[in-house]
């Protein structure tokens, strides 16, 4: 176990590194054309400065600096959210936990209230739940990662259905969770991709893209596992951690 668990920690770092070497080179390469772009609008100014050209100066400096500098920022603002993303996964994959019995069904409800459900509408329906042994800061990660994509699948569909169903069964010496909403979820073509680096579904906006897989990383370090599925309009989470009776 110990050694499958190491073997799966390197395998991520390679991925790791795959993603950031791809997600931070699509923005320098931006960072150099914007440069570029910037040089070309102070020689335009320059020119227009000296013809005494007060349209073209106005225009240069007023509209296409200011564009470029936005786009720089913007590129700027990815690069710091990649590898701020990158220190953010590396301290999941590597920090070691502190297990304790959990009040499962306490968890789901503090998550919940910390990221406003009730406040948006959306109701939670939790059946009895079974303790868990695990660490209850990664817990708390876990949930508030599925459930805030729960909450953003909800918002995005638009749908009078604003619930969120929680149960759970015992397989195998741990808890089996099962998350479930009515929200858009992911398309089909995502499904086999949710859980990679910096990967973002359609839907759910132009995040970062970790929560997922900070979420996989954290189950998967307590030896559980997790999976995403579509059953009719429900799409539900499933994952599992150590039971008590373990």
């Amino acid at each position: 176990m110990v050694m499958q668990r190491h073997e799966n920690q390197i395998e991520q770092v390679q991925k790791i590194f795959q993603m950031v070497n791809h997600d931070l080179r699509n923005p320098l390469l931006n960072v150099r054309a914007i440069i570029e772009e910037l040089h070309f609008d102070i020689e335009r100014a320059k020119t227009a400065l000296e013809k005494h050209d007060q349209l073209t100066l106005a225009d240069t400096l007023n509209t296409e600096l200011p564009a470029s500098l936005d786009m720089l920022k913007a590129a700027g603002n990815r690069m710091e959210d990649v590898l701020g993303g990158v220190s953010d996964l590396y301290q999941c994959l590597f920090s070691p936990l502190e297990p304790e019995t959990l009040d499962m069904v306490d968890m789901f409800q503090r998550c919940a209230s910390a990221l406003g459900l009730e406040r948006e509408g959306v109701v939670l329906h939790i059946e009895p739940l079974s303790d868990a042994v695990a660490d209850p800061l990664a817990v708390k990660r876990i949930i508030s990662e599925i459930l805030g994509n729960a909450r953003r699948a909800i918002i995005a569909r638009a749908t009078s259905k604003k619930e969120i169903q929680i149960s759970s069964e015992i397989q195998d010496g741990f808890v089996c969770f099962a998350v479930s909403d009515f929200g858009c979820g992911f398309e089909e073509s995502e499904q086999s991709r949710v859980f990679e680096p910096f990967f973002s579904g359609k839907a759910f906006g132009h995040g970062i893209g970790m929560g997922l897989t900070r979420a996989r990383v954290m189950v998967e370090k307590h030896g559980g596992s997790i999976t995403i599925g579509r059953v009719g309009e429900l799409t539900i989470v499933f994952f599992s951690l150590p039971s008590v009776q373990a």
